[in-house]
């Protein structure tokens, strides 16, 4: 009998090694994402950096303005740019700081010295705007130079001076439409620099004149700053517009208008100097005056106008006796 031969235990095989080309590919590939990723991260780094570190910046394509009496030139803000700070409290500010103006700031002006601040359109409309914020300084005068314009004094020109550069340092640019062209030109009466910029309109005037203001019987001379919100000239715009059209007045100034019944208007109107009281009446399609007036005139003067008899204002008959007019 012959024995079983014994099974041979069988020998393992090693593992085949990576080919040498696998390996280098695999590596590289994974040094290239490697790089890629950091090269992401970096950009978006960067990019986010930049982001919070950028303002805005101007440049020649945007037009300058020329103040022509100051010879200051002065560039419009970016619509981006914002200004948190009130102009007046700009110009209040500088004010104070000056020894030679600080002195004749007012600490409560006349009410009717800020009632209102006259800015025209671009579409050449007179426009009121009431509230305005202001400063306002009064100089005083001696008997010699009573009848000599206020323009030209040495104060008015370092006033003028002060609002221009403050202004400028704001961002703001001069408004030629609303400004005085030079100390000679009196198209608004009063010798007026305008600025704006995107959220505010300002005035700075200098009143030729010498003048007394309240109680007090001394003549002082005025000078002021008088900025508004430009939303609130849009307002006073779409309010004031449909009267000025229909009296065909470019440089007419409407103050305190009052409706009646919805179809009677009663409001001042004043120009740069004068004024008197404007009344109107709504015939159902549009806006038509009655009279433009300082004081109850004829009735035969509303009759020959064809005035509807309810929207007579008072006025005197042919034998003088007040009649009484409806508004």
């Amino acid at each position: 009998m012959n024995p079983t031969p014994p099974i041979p235990t069988p020998i393992p095989t090693p593992p085949s090694p990576m080919p040498e080309r696998q390996f280098y590919k695999n590596r590289w590939l994974f040094i290239g994402i490697v790089i890629l990723f950091i090269a992401i991260i970096s950009v978006v780094f960067i990019g986010s950096k930049q982001k919070s570190t950028e303002t805005p910046s101007t440049n020649s394509a945007i037009q300058e303005s020329t103040n022509p009496q100051t010879n200051i030139k002065t560039t419009p803000p970016l619509p981006s740019q914002t200004i948190s700070v009130s102009p007046v409290q700009l110009v209040a500010a500088a004010l104070k700081n000056d020894p030679d103006l600080s002195v004749f700031v007012v600490a409560n002006p006349e009410p009717y010295e800020t009632d209102g601040m006259i800015w025209v359109s671009s579409d050449n409309w007179t426009i009121s705007v009431a509230s305005p914020e202001a400063v306002i300084l009064h100089l005083p005068t001696t008997e010699k130079d009573l009848y000599n314009s206020t323009v030209n004094t040495t104060q008015s020109q370092k006033f003028q001076a002060l609002v221009a550069s403050v202004m400028q340092q704001a961002g703001y640019h001069l408004n030629t439409l609303n400004s005085s062209t030079s100390t000679k030109d009196d198209k608004y009466y009063d010798y007026i620099q305008a600025y704006e910029n995107n959220a505010f309109d300002c005035v700075a005037i200098t009143n030729p004149d010498a003048e007394s203001y309240g109680r007090s019987t001394a003549m002082l001379r005025s000078l002021s700053v008088l900025c508004a919100p430009k939303t609130a000239f849009e307002q006073a715009y779409t309010q004031q517009l449909p009267f000025l059209r229909a009296i065909n007045d470019h440089t007419a100034i409407l103050r305190n208008i009052r409706i009646k019944d919805g179809n009677k208007m009663q409001a001042d109107i004043n120009w740069r100097r004068t004024g008197a009281e404007l009344f109107m009446y709504n015939d159902g399609t549009s806006w038509k005056k009655i009279s433009i007036a300082q004081a109850a005139g004829p009735c035969s003067d509303l009759e020959k106008a064809n005035i509807p008899r309810q929207f007579w204002i008072d006025c005197y008959d042919s034998a003088n006796n007040l009649v009484k007019g409806s508004f």
